[in-house]
């Protein structure tokens, strides 16, 4: 088999999508199993039924592993569209300029800190992260932005919203029956209004697992391939046909051809489609996306 380049041509086919696990809890072994979010086989026997020239059972148009890194791609694609991460991705604090350099798995993403404004102390450590949903949080620090000293660590006392991305640190003097662990990090709070101080946060972003994936994103993605596999087939391979017919009795065969692009094979389906995609973008993205508002 010819050994084709490029990401799409990636023949490793782990359907329980491991390393995407890696980027849940790194370090574990064996890492997690997020799951499949759709298999290539519910393309080919489900959503493409009555179109086998598009994706032959035998792989000659489009093998599994193909199918599998489009998708890929697209859900990428979609949530960065979105700014709301569906695959898990882990994010890494960048170190400050003056502090030793930090190693990083190759799969994690670098991430600036937020700073800390000292004078709000009724937000309670209030951090608004740049991704979200927040998956899992695995380490959350105030240091110097200059030093790189740590200051406190907040990562036990995090109080988070997972679907906005928020986290607050509310900590306040629990009493002799619960320790006073809080009362020097609450005294510290209202001590920082004068120094400078950032957050540095490693957190995961998306979902846990394939099966807590709405439906509804589910149904774009699938959406979006039909799109995508069709316009690929109906471009490339039989580019300019409008139909075709076969007559049985005299073994004869007729093509017709048309410079139309929905007039082609598959064009009023693609068109239709992309409606359906451009109007879910109007009504619906802003469930996930967030509403901007913008002041002249």
């Amino acid at each position: 088999m010819a050994n084709w380049q490029g990401e799409f041509n990636d023949q490793s086919q782990d359907y329980e999508y491991r390393d995407l696990g890696m980027r849940l809890s790194p370090g574990e072994d064996p890492p997690a199993r997020w799951g499949c979010l759709l298999h290539p086989d519910e393309l080919r026997r489900v959503i493409f039924v009555g179109n086998s020239l598009l994706v032959t059972v035998n792989g000659e148009q489009l093998t599994n592993y193909q199918l599998k890194n489009w998708l890929d791609h697209n859900v990428r694609v979609l949530q960065e569209r979105l700014q709301f991460d569906i695959y898990p991705r882990l994010w890494r604090s960048r170190p400050v300029r003056n502090s030793n350099h930090r190693e990083i798995e190759p799969y994690a993403e670098w991430d600036d800190f937020y700073m800390f404004d000292g004078n709000q102390h009724d937000k309670n450590f209030f951090v608004k992260l740049r991704r979200r949903p927040l998956a899992r949080l695995h380490n959350w620090e105030v240091k110097s932005p200059f030093t790189g000293e740590t200051l406190i660590n907040l990562t036990d006392y995090a109080l988070i919203n997972y679907r906005r991305g928020t986290m607050r640190a509310a900590l306040f003097n629990t009493g002799s029956y619960a320790g006073y662990s809080g009362m020097p990090i609450a005294q510290w709070r209202f001590g920082t209004g004068r120094h400078a101080a950032a957050h540095f946060i490693d957190y995961t972003t998306g979902y846990d697992h394939a099966d807590r994936v709405p439906r509804e994103l589910k149904e774009v993605l699938i959406n979006r391939m039909t799109i995508d596999v069709m316009s690929a087939y109906g471009d490339g391979i039989v580019g300019g046909l409008a139909n075709s017919s076969v007559s049985v009795g005299s073994l004869s065969e007729s093509i017709g051809t048309t410079m139309s692009a929905t007039s082609a094979y598959y064009g009023a389906r693609i068109a239709e489609k992309q409606k359906w995609e451009e109007n879910w973008f109007k009504t619906r993205a802003h469930a996930y996306s967030g509403v901007g508002f913008k002041v002249l």
